[in-house]
């Protein structure tokens, strides 16, 4: 079954293709309203121009019915794969009823579900290129882009005639207002949308679709009496205190009629799994449940207000989207050479890049960079990335994860002599690299125990999602309970490349494990033990953290290292670094 954040992750696919073509319509008007400043002495040269960009508007909808071309032909396809994800995921229960799963493709009542669905997200895409509905501007303020690209010269020409305003504060203008608004699609009812985020939601809620109604209908095939609805942290309130729950299926729908958000609907991202009561096992703990819900609770003080992490989730939200709308406002003035708004511009990006870090420091949450990326920006580092053959430097943004690294042989050499057991080795490789494939991009940690003996895994979470952390589950605990001391090898990643940590060595010191594995997401791998002497993780941590003051030229990992090296002696713990 795949992860919220994957299913999110192919929506944003749509999302920036079309983002992309919107960037560059508003670029080629910004700069085409710029040029058309020299031509105010001739009246007739401006209608001529305005005649031009009239033929430019059905270049518009071409440049529209191009991509909306592309993306049709993928969009049956990603949905027969995330049913074909949740239609796999369920195969076990099957199994356990003695019951065949006929093939995807011959399943008529699935394939006329992934149908329906694909015609409805097809239609919402071929309707953007209408150029109509295709504009400038938010609600009553909405204009097609032919109606404002015209308004704008005659408002600017107006405006330097009599003297109120010169033509190219006019434009300067026109340009805040095009990057404040970005291309909107406007509905029946008079609501716009940009049209990335327009895009983007109707792929999502599609894909949604798809995997609850695949979730639904396997579970109808297979005899599925409840739902476990899944869990994520931070979470909004209204869905907290269902996540993580199992409910029987007359229940879960009579809960889904008292919610004013149902679950899986209107930007919800949990997914209702069908399960067999009594004999399906919840994947968190009601230890783990109530972590999430502490964890999403707990206030913070950010300018002298208190919020909760959950709220300071939304504050980040609003302050990525005002980053990416300014960066957009500033490529739009550097387009038309306007030096005093690209100086503007770069000075609030600047004091909302400092408000953005420090939101994320308070609230002990991650900064998500690329959300604050331009389109334009994007698409420059993935043509950028194309030509990298091993990205295993590539730093800390994102938590992205090099896949084609991940699976080259160089990557799984590094497994070869972890342990003196070659069954060992490649048992933990391969969970190693599970990991990070599940993980990529996201903040969130899986563990799982191996057998230093027998090499099988005994335990596992890949259900944590507290961010940066592993919440224990019932089949670690287990693991832990029913083996011997210092047979169990940990395995778990880190999305923030940074070396074993405080935590890590307390933890591996108190489970009394053999040996413990961190794999960063960018590709470097550690090994670790506990020492001699006991220490507090927190003993640890504050040392890192004064010595990141004191060696400031040095990078988060060099600094960590030092700390490592200088507890080998003081503590006598175990670590290294694997080439």
């Amino acid at each position: 079954m795949l992860t919220e954040d994957e299913l999110s992750f192919l929506a944003d696919v749509f999302g920036e293709r079309f983002g992309a073509v919107g960037a560059k319509l508003l670029n080629d008007m910004a700069v085409s309203l710029k040029e058309t400043g020299d031509l105010i002495p001739s009246y007739a040269n401006r209608l001529q121009q305005l005649y031009k960009y009239g033929y430019d508007t059905d270049l518009i909808s071409k440049e529209l019915a191009r991509e909306t071309g592309k993306s049709l032909a993928d969009i049956e396809k990603m949905f027969q794969s995330v049913a074909q994800e949740g239609y796999d995921w369920v195969k076990p229960f099957y199994d356990a009823k003695g019951i065949k799963q006929i093939p995807l493709a011959e399943n008529v009542a699935l394939q006329t579900i992934i149908k329906s669905a694909a015609k409805t997200t097809r239609n919402s895409l071929l309707n953007l290129s209408n150029t109509t509905i295709v504009g400038i501007g938010g609600g009553k303020d909405f204009q097609p882009i032919a109606k404002f690209y015209q308004k704008t010269v005659d408002k600017a020409i107006t405006a330097a005639a009599t003297g109120a305003l010169d033509y190219n504060s006019a434009i300067k203008e026109a340009v805040k207002e095009m990057a404040n608004s970005g291309l909107r699609i406007q509905y029946e009812k008079g609501y716009t949308k940009r049209l990335d985020s327009a895009v983007r939601q109707n792929v999502l809620d599609g894909i949604s679709y798809i995997a609850q109604e695949t979730a639904k209908a396997t579970g109808e095939e297979f005899g599925a009496d409840g739902v476990e609805i899944s869990a994520h942290s931070p979470c909004a309130p209204d869905h907290l205190p269902y996540q993580g729950n199992q409910y029987s299926t007359k229940d879960f729908d009579k809960l889904q009629g008292q919610l004013k958000r149902p679950i899986g609907n209107w930007n919800c991202r949990h997914i209702a799994y069908p399960i067999l009561l009594g004999i399906s096992s919840p994947a968190n703990s009601k230890a783990e449940l109530a972590e999430m819900q502490r964890y999403s609770n707990e206030k913070i003080a950010i300018d002298g207000n208190e919020y909760t992490r959950y709220e300071c989730t939304q504050i980040q939200r609003k302050l990525e989207t005002s980053l990416r709308y300014t960066r957009e406002e500033k490529q739009l003035f550097q387009a038309v050479k306007d030096a005093d708004g690209t100086r503007e511009a770069t000075e609030r990006i600047r004091f909302l890049s400092g408000k953005y870090k420090e939101v994320g420091e308070k609230a002990d949450l991650p900064t998500k960079a690329e959300r604050t990326k331009t389109i334009a920006a994007k698409m420059k580092e993935k043509s950028f990335e194309s030509g990298i053959t091993s990205k295993k430097n590539a730093g800390f943004d994102n938590a992205k994860v090099d896949i084609d690294f991940i699976n080259s042989s160089e990557y799984k050499d590094k497994f070869k002599h972890i342990t003196n057991n070659a069954k060992v080795n490649t048992q933990i490789y391969d969970q190693a690299r599970a990991m990070l494939i599940h993980r990529k991009g996201t903040y969130n940690e899986d563990l799982c125990l191996i057998n230093s003996l027998s090499g099988k895994v005994v335990g596992r979470q890949v259900n944590s999602n507290v961010v940066n952390n592993v919440v224990y589950n019932r089949s670690l605990n287990k693991a832990i309970a029913e083996s011997e001391p210092f047979t169990l090898i940990s395995v778990h990643n880190h999305p923030t490349n940074i070396p074993p940590t405080g935590k890590d060595f307390t933890s591996n010191g108190s489970h009394k494990y053999n040996l413990g594995i961190v794999a960063c997401h960018d590709g470097t791998v550690y090994t670790y033990k506990s020492g001699n002497k006991i220490f507090t993780s927190g003993l640890f941590d504050k040392r890192v953290e004064k010595y990141k003051k004191v060696y400031y030229n040095s990078s988060e990992v060099e600094v960590h290292e030092m700390v490592l090296d200088e507890f080998v002696k003081e503590y006598g713990i175990e670590w290294s670094k694997i080439k």
